[in-house]
């Protein structure tokens, strides 16, 4: 995929840290199914770990936060909180960026964007205290860094 360039520690941004995860098509939606859900954590827990060298990422964020960015083909409506984000935020625990993902450690946030690129998502994790400083930098919320 066009994710097989592997880090080996963070991307940086004005002085900020961060951790961009990207993933082909879109999340989801919520299912029963065991072995749907199988299928949906595995590889989205596959795809997260190809990312990066972890072995030589010493990095944790004590309070993160996780932008969610859905990059959309189409301009149909769709809900955000329709989509399974829960096994692709337990693979990003799985690298352990994060210590855990409650409310307590984790500030989330979900944007949709209109994208003339095929379906995809990008995440970024960073450090909760620069979240504001990391919104100001428009084009990581608006799509502009969108160079699929």
């Amino acid at each position: 995929g066009w994710w097989s360039i592997r880090r080996d520690g963070p991307f940086e941004k004005d002085g900020i840290p961060y951790f961009l995860f990207s993933y082909d098509g879109l999340l989801p939606p919520y299912s029963e199914e065991r072995k749907y859900i199988t299928a949906i954590r595995d590889h989205y827990l596959t795809v997260t770990l190809a990312q990066y060298e972890w072995p030589k990422i010493h990095f944790r964020f004590d309070r993160a936060a996780i932008l969610i960015i859905y990059f959309f083909k189409s301009l149909r409506v769709r809900d955000l909180d329709n989509r399974n984000r829960k096994y692709l935020i337990d693979a990003i625990k799985k690298t352990r960026i994060i210590n855990d993902d409650n409310w307590q450690t984790v500030t989330l946030i979900e944007k949709g964007i209109f994208s003339n690129h095929d379906d995809h998502i990008k995440v970024y994790v960073l450090d909760e205290r620069y979240l504001p400083e990391f919104l100001a930098l428009n084009e990581f919320i608006t799509g502009k860094n969108d160079n699929r």
